[in-house]
């Protein structure tokens, strides 16, 4: 590990906030509700926002975030240039989709929008990278989230959980998930730091003000914190729109 980066590998088990939700998908009898059974969710191909929002995310937080993965660089995208990152609203304008939502914090309109792209037979043609980086931000939105947070001071010290997909498939390691405990590092600072080349599935931190929660194979990840930090991190060049729960768990 370098020792050049303040973080260190931990035995401690992740708080009880964390693990409670972080254990939702082994094996524990639950069901996810809607909160007003008035509300409904636009379905799309890349997944439920809202359903999985609660088995990922505490509800004790004020505010909530969602970053939706954007990617580049893909061998069989014939339309976009390579080498470049792009958000949502310019891949729709270069597609002819028209990106509805003017309201960032509403994401109903976005989820149409979407739904319509990835049920299109561009889906294969165009987006094969995207699926490529389900579990991970691109490494420019996670730095932009970084400095936010940096920014704000909310870094003082934060826990890193890497489950065991991510670790098999990522790093040197054959064992277990991954706890690490330290400084909030930008992403490549964080790679050398671990020596796991990957987003970690969570991080959040040491007083619980704020987490950052994704699963291994979810094209877009979850934070919660106060409302400051929310409306800081809202940023459609970065693909983050602010979301609210829609449901909660129910467990048997």
């Amino acid at each position: 590990m370098n020792k050049n980066y303040r973080i260190e590998e931990i035995q401690t088990k992740p708080p009880t906030w964390y693990k409670t939700y972080w254990t939702y998908y082994q094996n524990i009898r639950h069901e996810v509700l809607p909160i007003d059974k008035t509300q409904h969710t636009n379905s799309t191909d890349l997944g439920s926002f809202w359903e999985i929002m609660p088995l990922l995310m505490p509800n004790h937080f004020e505010s909530y975030a969602i970053v939706l993965h954007q990617h580049s660089d893909a061998d069989t995208d014939r339309a976009l240039p390579k080498t470049q990152r792009y958000s949502r609203q310019e891949i729709y304008a270069k597609l002819n989709i028209p990106y509805l939502s003017e309201d960032i914090y509403d994401l109903d309109s976005y989820a149409l929008a979407d739904s319509k792209l990835w049920k299109s037979e561009l889906r294969e043609e165009l987006f094969t990278s995207l699926l490529q980086l389900n579990g991970d931000c691109h490494p420019k939105q996670y730095d932009f989230i970084v400095n936010i947070i940096s920014t704000l001071e909310l870094n003082t010290e934060v826990f890193y959980h890497y489950d065991l997909l991510k670790v098999l498939d990522n790093s040197i390691y054959q064992e277990n998930d991954k706890m690490f405990f330290g400084e909030l590092l930008q992403y490549s600072n964080l790679v050398k730091a671990t020596n796991i080349a990957c987003q970690p599935t969570a991080i959040f931190a040491k007083d619980s003000n704020w987490a950052m929660i994704t699963d291994y194979d979810l094209p877009y990840t979850f934070i919660g914190g106060k409302l400051s930090l929310i409306k800081k991190l809202i940023n459609t060049q970065y693909d983050i729109y602010g979301i609210s729960p829609r449901f909660k768990i129910i467990t048997h």
